[in-house]
């Protein structure tokens, strides 16, 4: 509490500029992150570690330039705790290794870091399927999904362009927040090379949402839906465990990135003037 206290105090109390005086957090200098029992049975714990941890790789990544989650998995490594680390490592790596962008790095780390011989086979067969989707690997197919407009789409359909895929669904708030920047990028390149393709993987219950939702944000670009949500092969294939994801495939078919920046991040401009898209 007492290191939430200036946050959420500047939230609450409205004010971005109270600050809290050097002495105010000293009884928390002595804490360790080290305790077993703790972790295992306290969920405040758990969390007031995993804080420290993201507070030295934000304080790396803003000062050193190292990339957050690289930054987050080498803080967590000199936990030296076996048991407190390894449950750290395998909680992070997990879900995030199909999503940064040195996974080679990324990988090492971890192996380097965990002394758990399950959690690495289990990172392992993440980074081999990982392989499977690297830049300049033909791209796993979509075939026959429902477009909005009607008919069906696949990605052959699309050969010759690039494909600048939008994978997200009408409940998920992040992929909501990127229709705008989509389609403004959608405007920049209507003329291009360019085919910009957003597939929904909403369940079937939220079919009929999707249909109205496409309608009433006017969204462009083609729109299509996924025959059976996150188990579809398309999702499968890319390894897709939270959304957004954004794929740019190149002219033949090849993957250009698994992970392309969101519309909201200049560096997908930057990427496709690169690309002379």
């Amino acid at each position: 509490m007492l290191l939430k206290h200036q946050e959420m105090h500047r939230y609450f109390g409205k004010d971005s500029t109270y600050t809290v005086s050097k002495e105010f957090l000293k009884d928390t200098e002595n804490v360790s992150y080290e305790l077993e029992q703790d972790y295992k049975y306290s969920h405040t714990y758990q969390g007031l570690v995993r804080q420290h941890y993201q507070n030295i790789a934000k304080k790396a990544e803003l000062e050193q330039g190292i990339a957050y989650d690289i930054a987050y998995i080498n803080a967590l490594g000199t936990n030296k705790n076996d048991f407190i680390r390894n449950s750290l490592l395998i909680d992070a790596a997990s879900g995030v290794i199909t999503y940064v962008n040195d996974i080679e790095t990324y990988y090492n780390s971890f192996m380097k870091f965990s002394t758990n011989e399950e959690d690495k086979k289990v990172i392992t067969n993440l980074y081999n399927q990982l392989q499977l989707t690297a830049p300049g690997k033909v791209s796993p197919l979509f075939v026959d999904y429902e477009n909005h407009k009607g008919g069906t789409t696949s990605l052959e359909d699309f050969k010759g362009k690039y494909v600048y895929i939008d994978v997200w669904a009408t409940w998920c708030g992040p992929c909501l927040y990127e229709v705008p920047y989509l389609q403004e990028v959608e405007k920049q390149y209507h003329d291009k090379n360019i085919v910009f393709v957003s597939i929904s993987v909403d369940a079937n219950r939220d079919y009929n949402k999707w249909k109205q939702m496409v309608t009433d944000k006017k969204m462009g670009g083609v729109q299509l839906y996924a025959d059976k949500s996150f188990d579809s092969d398309f999702a499968k294939d890319y390894i897709i465990k939270a959304i957004p994801k954004f794929i740019l495939i190149d002219p033949d078919g090849k993957i250009v990135k698994s992970n392309a920046p969101r519309p909201s991040d200049k560096k997908l401009i930057n990427l496709l003037e690169e690309l002379g898209v």
